[in-house]
């Protein structure tokens, strides 16, 4: 899985070949979506995410689906409350529609590699 944070978008590559590209939604500044390389941990098809975004503001938002984690907290998953893909938005997770996010969770087994371009 590639995410390119200046282009605001993932990839999905096999043997370095890119075979499917959906537009996403990266960490807002104050709560960057951290570049590096990673892995898929975890996958859970649905989870609640409760916290705090950059301006003090709380979040409290059920049913996310398609929830692929890759470091800490930062998980790639659907945003059934985002309208706007391929611009910054997110507490600093990468976030696509909940039909995108139901492509990658399928796709992606844990351990699969996740590299966060700038």
């Amino acid at each position: 899985i590639d995410v390119s944070l200046r282009e605001q978008r993932l990839t999905l590559l096999e043997d370095g070949v890119p075979v499917w590209s959906a537009p996403v939604a990266t960490g807002v500044r104050g709560a960057e979506t951290p570049p590096g390389r990673y892995e898929v941990l975890y996958k859970m098809p649905m989870a609640r995410f409760r916290g705090v975004n950059p301006d003090g503001s709380r979040y409290d938002i059920p049913d996310v689906r398609w929830v692929l984690a890759f470091y800490g907290d930062y998980t790639i998953h659907g945003a059934y409350w985002r309208s706007t893909f391929g611009r910054p938005g997110s507490n600093g997770c990468i976030s696509l529609t909940d039909a995108n996010a139901k492509h990658v969770y399928d796709w992606a087994d844990v351990g699969t590699p996740v590299v966060v371009r700038p």
